[in-house]
């Protein structure tokens, strides 16, 4: 914790560049998720009415409702345990996301794996950023 964290840090760059993958496979399910109204014919604002657009949308649904607290515990983890390790967790993190979305769209049932890997990831951020959380204030 400190200086690895200070503006213009090379933690604070990994930090930042991890986030920016995860904010980047985001943007690409939502291109993603234009595609597959425009191949299934599903006009906005409607959000069902054809399997195959409904799996996208919910691979690209599930990583929104995921992306506020895998920011907030890259950021956590990176402050108080490492950066490093916070921002190679973080492209875990980013993979999985890819994986799951691609493994949704096909068939929901193999979305499975890619999903554990990245709970797990997510869970391990929270938790490290909990724990230092509360180390630094028992110290």
């Amino acid at each position: 914790m400190g200086k690895d964290l200070e503006i213009g840090s090379e933690g604070i760059a990994y930090t930042t560049l991890s986030a920016a993958a995860a904010i980047l496979v985001y943007s690409w399910q939502s291109f993603k998720v234009g595609e597959a109204r425009r191949q299934y014919g599903i006009k906005a604002p409607a959000m069902s009415g054809n399997a195959d657009f409904e799996r996208v949308f919910r691979a690209h649904q599930n990583t929104a409702e995921n992306l506020t607290p895998f920011l907030a515990s890259l950021y956590g983890f990176s402050i108080y345990v490492s950066p490093k390790y916070g921002s190679a967790l973080g492209l875990v993190w980013s993979i999985a996301r890819v994986l799951y979305h691609r493994q949704y769209a096909e068939d929901a049932a193999s979305r499975g794996k890619p999903f554990v890997v990245g709970w797990v990831t997510q869970t391990v951020l929270l938790l490290g950023t909990v724990g230092g959380a509360i180390y630094t204030l028992l110290k």
